[in-house]
C-alpha cells in the first residue's frame, strides 16, 4: 500500500513578502521520511515550474498574479524499504489573489 496525503491546502492565500505553508492530513500508519515538498507556479495554460521544494514558501514579487499551487508527494521507510506515494497538490491559488476552489492531482 503507498502512502497517501489527503487534504492538501495553503495554510492561507499567498502574499508577497509573507510566508505560506503547505497542509496535508497524513493517511498511513507508519511515520513519514523524507516526502517531497514542492511548489508549483502555472506560467500558462500548460506550462508549470517548481518555484520551491519546502513546506514553507515565501512568494517573491516576480509571482504576483501568477497561479501556485502545493504539492506533497509523501515517502516512507529508508533503502530497500523505501516506499513512495503519488504527488497530490491543493487547488491551483492566484498570489495576492482569490482562491480557485478544489484539489487538483
Amino acid at each position: 500500500m503507498r502512502p497517501v496525503a489527503a487534504a492538501v491546502a495553503m495554510s492561507g492565500t499567498p502574499q508577497v513578502g509573507r510566508v505560506v505553508s503547505g497542509t496535508y492530513r497524513w493517511m498511513a500508519d507508519w511515520p513519514e521520511t523524507r516526502s517531497v515538498h514542492l511548489w508549483e507556479a502555472a506560467s500558462g495554460p500548460t506550462r508549470i515550474r517548481v518555484v520551491g521544494r519546502a513546506r514553507d514558501m515565501m512568494p517573491s514579487a516576480g509571482l504576483r498574479g501568477v497561479r501556485i499551487r502545493y504539492c506533497v508527494k509523501p515517502v516512507i521507510g529508508e533503502g530497500a524499504s523505501r516506499l513512495t506515494g503519488h504527488k497530490t497538490c491543493s487547488g491551483w491559488t492566484t498570489v495576492d489573489g482569490a482562491s480557485a476552489a478544489g484539489i487538483a492531482g
